[in-house]
């Protein structure tokens, strides 16, 4: 199986080579004029018979720009993936476009990160604690809030919007699609004995709990819009830095900017 635990990094350097080369174009076609000007003047040396001396080319060095540094644009449009959407529901839906739209629009309690080598934080403040073996405590930031939209309006998330959207992931509804067997079996129980503190109590010890949880379908979807729309199949509502606006079915799905998103960086 080809290793992919690298692939954003070698797309990476691969640009940086890319970037490289263009430089390098540009010096070798500096020298080249450098040199066409230095055969001239052994030309003129070697043929000039006591004649007058013909000027000889002079090389002058042409400042070279300093990079900017880098500025971040807002606004604008980004292309973010191409491909189709079949649902908007991470929790019952496999394919990665969903799983992709998902981690832009929502957050999970953790995350891979983007070259996949390593487990971090998204909502936890901190990577999961284990007291023994059949427990795993999490505790989530005080300040997150779900977007300025309705049916949530903007309102603070809590450990209890965490402990109901991982329960809906292992519902029967959901057992049909892989994401619920993350879980199903594993898991005794999901406790929230305040806002800020996601307990999971184990049926045994389970050694794929930190993959599963930072899986991008374990996204922690909102109660309320669940409810109003009966699933989120069409339509999305996260805590994430982006906000669903339109799908037009085999063309796009639309996104707009966060203004306040709780991650400020």
């Amino acid at each position: 199986m080809q290793d992919r635990s690298n692939f954003w990094t070698r797309n990476w350097k691969r640009r940086r080579f890319l970037s490289g080369s263009a430089l390098a174009a540009s010096g070798a076609a500096t020298l080249a004029l450098v040199g066409c000007g230095d055969d001239d003047d052994d030309d003129d040396d070697t043929d000039g018979n006591g004649g007058g001396s013909s000027p000889t080319a002079t090389a002058v060095s042409t400042p070279t720009a300093t990079p900017e540094a880098d500025v971040v644009k807002r606004g604008g449009h980004l292309n973010l993936m191409q491909g189709a959407i079949r649902s908007l529901d991470p929790h019952f839906d496999t394919w990665g476009t969903c799983a992709n739209f998902g981690t832009n629009v929502y957050n999970a309690l953790i995350k891979f990160s983007p070259d996949i080598t390593e487990i971090q934080t998204d909502m936890a403040t901190s990577l999961p604690e284990q007291p023994d073996e059949l427990t795993f405590t999490l505790n989530i930031h005080d300040n997150i809030t779900w977007q300025d939209i309705d049916p949530a309006n903007g309102r603070k998330l809590t450990a209890e919007d965490v402990r109901w959207s991982i329960e809906r992931q292992m519902t029967d509804e959901a057992g049909k699609y892989q994401h619920a067997y993350f879980f199903l079996g594993a898991v005794d129980s999901i406790e929230a004995p305040d806002d800020t503190t996601v307990t999971f109590k184990m049926s045994k010890p389970y050694a794929p709990m930190m993959s599963y949880l930072a899986s991008p379908w374990t996204v922690i979807v909102n109660r309320e819009a669940v409810e109003k729309y009966g699933d989120l199949t069409e339509n999305a509502l996260g805590s994430g830095p982006f906000i669903f606006d339109k799908w037009e079915k085999d063309v796009r799905v639309s996104v707009t900017a966060n203004p306040n998103y709780w991650k400020k960086d």
